[in-house]
């Protein structure tokens, strides 16, 4: 019993001795853990404001650079329409394009002998009423579009197709 007693002596003395002016308590050391474990909640606590105010500075910072890149102005362009109509006559209106070097050119003339692409009718089959048609290697049924020709029919002989307006029978 000694032993612990010269033990708790020592211990009491080291207290006195350092320049501490509050003796320590049992409960300094529970404290102590109290306050460190509080210090790291608002570490933690200050690390989510941060990082939550840095997102919202980049998505509004990109948000800014899609609007000005993508989205256009932000301030609407105005349309100018003219009020009032002129009437050139034939020698003004010339003269008016010589001054401006605008060239008029006729539109394109229409090509009657239209080229149509090859179609190879590649077989026929009919599942619950409805008819199918293999034509160059895809199958189709009335209303697709193969090679940029409308399926219009399909018989047991023969398929219906319309190219620009142009009606072509494949059997």
């Amino acid at each position: 019993m000694s032993i612990i007693y010269d033990a708790l002596k020592k211990v009491g003395q080291k207290v006195e001795i350092s320049n501490d002016p509050a003796p320590m308590s049992a409960a300094a050391p529970l404290q102590k853990a109290r306050n460190s474990q509080f210090k790291g909640y608002l570490v933690i606590i200050g690390v989510l404001i941060t990082g939550v105010a840095g997102a919202s500075f980049v998505f509004r910072l990109i948000e800014s650079v899609y609007k000005k890149n993508v989205a256009g102005p932000s301030s609407p362009i105005a349309v100018v329409q003219p009020q009032a109509s002129i009437t050139l006559s034939k020698g003004q209106a010339q003269d008016i394009q010589e001054a401006l070097k605008v060239e008029v050119t006729a539109p394109a003339p229409k090509i009657e002998n239209l080229v149509v692409p090859s179609f190879v009718l590649n077989g026929i089959f009919f599942s619950e009423n409805k008819g199918y048609a293999l034509i160059n290697n895809q199958i189709a049924k009335v209303g697709d579009l193969i090679g940029g020709a409308l399926v219009k029919k399909i018989d047991t002989t023969q398929v219906e197709l319309e190219y620009s307006g142009k009606q072509v029978i494949l059997k």
